[in-house]
């Protein structure tokens, strides 16, 4: 060990050790583990920790991309930190001296970013920075084809840039087309154009182009539709498509009659009208979007029509996308943190706590509550299992002291073993119908359960000691016409005494 950590070092490989005493400091008002055989254990620390990277800070092409770092240890690591833009390929890894690969990915850059991540082994931590620089480049707002009215009128364009820009109105147009003064933000730039009044009898386009000064292949380009007939025309985005979250969004038309805006009736569940805003030549309708929780992508077309006459309308697609989300409550009105933040099936994007609520938010449907998820997790209270969740893993929950509601979906087939052991304070739970396996000691030294509601016809294959140590008048409430067969089935026999019959 002493040969690696000096060979590394004069590599210049970062490189931290210890020794177990000096790792087993700080921790003695930590609560003791229990062994395997009491729901699970911890590894025992190396008397001398090594732990080392091959570098301490990384640049990303401003066109995005990956890089690698290698991670040197006798014992098991993990990475924290978190960023909107930079993601590591692992969550952290096991004792490797040989070396293991991180890669670190990110997308394009829009301006000069850096972040920070943590690599942290027993009691040691090293620094590893992320930094990538702006990419140059012209980005258009959403908003590029302009309809205006025969009266003339604006239109402002605005783009992104990292770069200088000028506006070329093609030459055709420079009589009705002139640039008013110009506005600049810190990133982004307006052009506004003073739109004359179309008094010809029919409608008129121009495009014009924002090109880099000294790159005329840097360039984005707008397209200005002047008609002169009466019209509701769309004023920015017709297509939204949004992620599951409760928001609102904002569509906006041009018009010179008055209009209503017509939600289908398959969307009017999901999408409201909020208190509209008017403009002089522009209108602003507010739609509210609820949350989408139904694991499934929706979309509905809102149509805005002149009163009175249906042919003369615009059009707007909503699509929304669904939010994965696991919904929890603690004790103490803090998030609480999952034991293996990879044992959900799904990347956790992020984990907030407002109004006595919190919600774990994932990149794609929750497949499973596995090994060890919650482990330990002695502030919470509840939990809502969703509906995409096919199994629950051993010694999921056990020792959540706190644990006093849990919702399990419909989806669930397995309860692995000690998956609740020792929540304590858990009076009642209810196994779906779709439950066919119930594992050893499941459901062990719950002392407060004193109800089970469980829905399956067919009783589950059911493991040793499933429901040992619970509240001494508990009941376990089956199906009517199951009763005989619960009292008979393997390890269910063992609680018979406790088994009813139940309408559900």
């Amino acid at each position: 060990m002493k040969k690696l950590f000096l060979l590394l070092a004069l590599m210049g490989i970062v490189a931290v050790g210890c020794s177990k005493d000096d790792a087993d400091k700080g921790n003695d008002n930590k609560t003791e583990q229990p062994n395997e055989n009491e729901g699970g254990s911890e590894d025992d620390i190396p008397e001398n920790i090594f732990f080392g990277l091959d570098k301490e800070s990384v640049t990303i092409s401003p066109d995005g991309g990956s890089v690698d770092v290698i991670v040197y240890s006798n014992y098991k690591w993990e990475i924290s930190g978190t960023s909107d833009w930079c993601t590591p390929s692992v969550k952290g890894g096991d004792a490797n001296e040989d070396g293991q690969k991180v890669t670190f990915s990110a997308d394009v850059a829009y301006d000069d970013r850096e972040t920070t991540f943590w690599f942290r082994c027993a009691d040691e931590k090293i620094k590893f920075v992320v930094s990538q620089k702006l990419k140059q480049v012209i980005i258009p707002d959403a908003n590029n084809i302009f309809n205006i009215p025969a009266e003339g009128g604006v239109a402002v364009i605005s783009y992104q840039t990292s770069v200088d820009c000028e506006v070329i109105i093609p030459e055709e147009a420079q009589d009705w087309i002139t640039i008013a003064p110009a506005t600049r933000g810190l990133v982004s730039e307006s052009i506004t154009l003073n739109i004359a009044e179309n008094t010809t009898y029919s409608a008129r386009t121009a495009v014009i182009k924002v090109v880099a000064k000294g790159n005329a292949e840097l360039a984005v380009e707008y397209t200005i539709n002047q008609e002169q007939n009466d019209a509701v025309l769309a004023n920015g985005n017709t297509e939204f498509t949004i992620d599951g979250r409760e928001q609102q969004i904002t569509i906006e038309h041009k018009t010179n009659v008055d209009c209503d805006v017509i939600i289908p009736d398959n969307a009017q569940d999901w999408v409201a009208i909020a208190p509209a805003t008017r403009g002089l030549s522009t209108y602003s309708t507010t739609l509210n979007i609820a949350e989408n929780n139904s694991g499934k992508e929706r979309s509905c077309v809102i149509k805005v029509t002149s009163q009175g006459d249906n042919e003369l309308s615009a059009e707007y697609i909503i699509i929304q996308k669904p939010r994965y989300c696991l919904y929890y409550t603690s004790s103490n009105g803090v998030k609480v943190q999952p034991y293996d933040s990879s044992a959900f099936g799904a990347t956790i994007i992020s984990n907030t706590y407002k109004d006595d609520v919190g919600v774990i938010e994932f990149d794609a449907p929750i497949t499973m509550i596995g090994y060890k998820a919650f482990y330990d997790c002695y502030s919470l209270t509840s939990v809502t299992i969703p509906d995409s969740v096919t199994s629950i893993g051993d010694y999921a929950f056990w020792c959540c002291y706190s644990l006093t509601s849990v919702t399990i979906g419909d989806s669930v087939t397995e309860i692995g073993n000690y998956a609740f052991r020792s929540c304590i304070s858990l009076t009642s739970v209810t196994i779906p119908g779709s439950v066919t396996t119930i594992g050893n000691n499941a459901f062990r030294d719950c002392t407060s359960l004193t109800s089970v509601y469980c829905k399956a016809i067919t009783p589950p294959v059911g493991g040793y000691y499933m429901f040992y140590n619970n509240a001494w008048d508990r009941k376990i409430y089956v199906p009517m016409e199951s009763v005989n067969m619960y009292k008979s089935a393997e390890y269910w026999s063992d609680y018979k005494s406790y088994i009813v019959g139940y309408n559900f």
